[in-house]
C-alpha cells in the first residue's frame, strides 16, 4: 500500500507541474488519501494565513455536504471522525479529516499517508503564498495611490514618465491646475515644449543629471505654459522610483507645485517693505528738514551780502573784486553739495548695484545737510576711523542706515549738558565694524528685547515711525552682515558687521 501512495504523490507532482488548478488538485489529493486510508469520508481544510487575522477554517475538498454559510462539513451524530493536523513548524497550516479510517492507530494512519499529507501542505502553502503576495500587492498599490493622492492634494498634481516608451500620464489635479486635457501631451518631449524657452536647456540639464545618478532627486524651479497661453512659475520635483537590473532608469514621477500665488504674495511684500523702507528715509530727512533750511539760508546770505557789494563794482578795487567773487563760488558750493547730498539719501536706492566706496565719503554726504542740526544742538559729534575704510556696498542703502542711526543718538542725548556722539569704524580681520556710541541714558533690558521689532519705538508720538531700527538692521543683513546692541558697552553702542572689502576704494 505504501508503493501506491508515493505513486500517487509522484502524480500530483506531475498535475502541479502541468499548472492543474487547486481545486482539482485537492479533490485529487482527498479521493487517493480516503482510498488508502480506507475510510468513507473526508474534507481538507485550510487554516488562513496568519496575515489575515482570521480564525475559520476553509474547506478545500469534502466529499461531505458542505455548509456554504458557515463553510463547515456537516458531522451527524455518532460519527467517528478522524483529524490530522498539517504543520509548519509550529504554525497550525490545515487539517485533514478522515471517517472511519480502516486503521484504527494515529501515529501509523499518519505515517502510511504522511507522502499525501506532505501534498497537501505543499498546495496549501503554495495557495498561502499566493494570496500573501496578492495582499501584500494590494496594499503596496493602495499605500501608493493614498500616497499620490495626497502628494496630488498637497502640490498642483503628479506626473509619471515610461522612460522606456517616453510616455507621460498626468493626475486629474494636474490637468486641472494647468488647463490641458487628458491626452493632450503624452511624449516627454511634449512636455518640455510647454516650459518656457528661457528654462527648458536648464531644467533639461538638471533632470539628466538624476537620471545619471548624481544627484538624489530633481528639482528645479521654472516657468511652464498653461493652455491659455500664460505661464505659471512653478517648482517641479521628483525622482526615479524603477530601475532595470542594469540600473538604468525604467520610471519617473514628478510633481509640479503653481509658485504664481506665492510670487504675487512676494512681489505685494516686496512693494510693502519698499513703502515701509521709503517712508521711514522720508521720515529721517524730515527730521533734518529744519537745519538743511539753515544749512542753504546761510550762504544765500553770504550770496545775497556779496551781490549787493558787486552793485558797486565800478568803485572795488580788483583785490575786493575777486574776494567778493570767491565767497559767492564758495556759497553756491555749498549749497550744490547739501542738496547733492540730499538727492543722494533721498532717492530709490534697492535696485543699485554694489560699489566699493569710502565711509568718509558716505558720512561727508550725509553731514552737508545734517551739520547744522548737530551743532544747533550743541553735540559734540566726533568720528575716529582711517580715511582708508572702504565698504561694498549699496551707497544710498547705507547712507540710510548711518542717517538713521545719526538721528537715533541725536534724539537720545538732546537736553544733556554735554552731549556727545562717537562714530568709529575699524578693519577686524575679515569685517568691518561700525559702532554709533552716545552719551544718551542707558537702553533698559526689556526694551533691548524689542528694539529690533518693526513699529516699537520709545519716541514721543509723532517724532519716530518705529521703523529705522528693524529696517537699517535688514539692510545690514541683505548686506551679508550683522546689527546688534552691544551687551557689553557701558554706555549705548550700536554695532554693524560689513564683510570687508576686497577692492581698493576709488570714491
Amino acid at each position: 500500500m505504501k508503493s501506491s501512495v508515493v505513486d500517487s504523490a509522484l502524480a500530483f507532482q506531475e498535475d502541479l507541474v502541468q499548472g492543474l488548478g487547486h481545486e482539482v488538485l485537492y479533490s485529487n489529493l482527498l479521493a487517493d488519501i480516503i482510498k488508502e486510508s480506507g475510510s468513507r469520508e473526508g474534507f481538507i481544510a485550510a487554516h488562513p494565513p496568519p496575515i489575515l487575522h482570521e480564525k475559520s477554517i476553509s474547506i478545500r475538498a469534502a466529499t461531505k455536504a458542505v455548509n456554504l454559510v458557515t463553510n463547515a462539513v456537516r458531522f451527524e451524530k455518532g460519527e467517528n471522525w478522524v483529524q490530522l493536523s498539517l504543520k509548519k513548524n509550529t504554525d497550525v497550516l490545515g487539517v485533514v479529516g478522515l471517517l472511519e479510517p480502516a486503521e484504527k492507530s494515529l501515529d501509523t494512519l499518519v505515517a502510511l499517508l504522511q507522502p499525501l499529507l506532505n501534498c497537501v501542505q505543499v498546495l496549501i502553502t503554495m495557495e498561502q503564498s499566493d494570496l500573501v503576495q496578492r495582499i501584500a500587492t494590494e496594499q503596496i498599490k493602495n499605500q501608493q495611490q493614498s500616497l499620490l493622492a495626497a502628494v496630488d492634494a498637497a502640490s498642483e498634481g503628479v506626473w509619471e514618465w515610461n522612460i522606456a516608451t517616453d510616455e507621460v500620464n498626468f493626475s486629474e489635479s494636474w490637468l486641472q491646475n494647468f488647463g490641458w486635457e487628458p491626452g493632450e501631451i503624452r511624449a516627454i518631449g511634449q512636455l518640455r515644449d510647454i516650459y518656457h524657452h528661457d528654462d527648458r536647456e536648464r531644467v533639461a540639464q538638471t533632470l539628466q543629471e538624476h537620471l545619471d545618478g548624481k544627484t538624489l532627486k530633481f528639482e528645479a524651479e521654472h516657468r511652464m505654459r498653461r493652455k491659455d497661453g500664460s505661464y505659471a512659475s512653478v517648482i517641479g520635483r521628483g525622482r526615479v522610483v524603477a530601475w532595470d537590473l542594469q540600473r538604468h532608469p525604467l520610471r519617473f514621477v514628478g510633481t509640479n507645485t503653481d509658485l504664481s500665488q506665492q510670487k504675487k504674495i512676494q512681489r505685494d511684500l516686496m512693494e510693502v517693505q519698499k513703502g515701509m523702507i521709503e517712508s521711514a528715509k522720508f521720515s529721517a530727512l524730515g527730521v533734518m528738514a529744519a537745519g538743511v533750511a539753515h544749512e542753504i539760508n546761510n550762504p544765500l546770505a553770504i550770496i545775497q551780502a556779496y551781490s549787493e557789494v558787486l552793485q558797486n563794482y565800478e568803485n572795488l578795487n580788483p583785490v575786493k573784486l575777486e574776494k567778493s567773487r570767491q565767497a559767492i563760488l564758495r556759497s553756491v558750493d555749498r549749497i550744490a553739495r547739501i542738496v547733492r547730498g540730499l538727492r543722494k539719501v533721498a532717492r530709490d536706492g534697492d535696485g543699485d548695484p554694489f560699489e566699493i566706496i569710502k565711509l568718509k565719503t558716505l558720512l561727508e554726504d550725509i553731514l552737508s545737510f545734517s551739520q547744522e542740526r548737530i551743532l544747533h544742538r550743541g553735540i559734540s559729534f566726533q568720528t575716529k576711523f582711517s580715511d582708508e575704510i572702504i565698504l561694498r556696498c549699496q551707497p544710498v542703502q547705507m547712507s540710510q542706515v548711518i542717517l538713521n542711526m545719526l538721528n537715533n543718538s541725536i534724539d537720545a542725548v538732546e537736553g544733556q549738558t554735554h552731549p556727545w556722539v562717537l562714530f568709529e569704524a575699524q578693519n577686524k580681520e575679515d569685517q568691518v565694524v561700525l559702532r554709533f556710541f552716545d552719551s544718551g541714558p542707558p537702553i533698559p533690558e526689556k526694551v533691548r528685547a524689542q528694539i529690533f521689532e518693526p513699529f516699537f519705538t520709545t519716541k514721543q508720538v509723532g517724532k519716530g515711525t518705529g521703523l529705522g531700527l528693524s529696517i537699517s538692521r535688514a539692510i545690514i543683513q541683505d548686506h551679508g552682515g550683522r546689527f546688534y546692541l552691544s551687551p557689553d558697552s557701558k554706555v549705548t553702542c550700536f554695532v554693524m558687521e560689513l564683510p570687508r572689502a576686497a577692492l581698493q576704494a576709488t570714491a
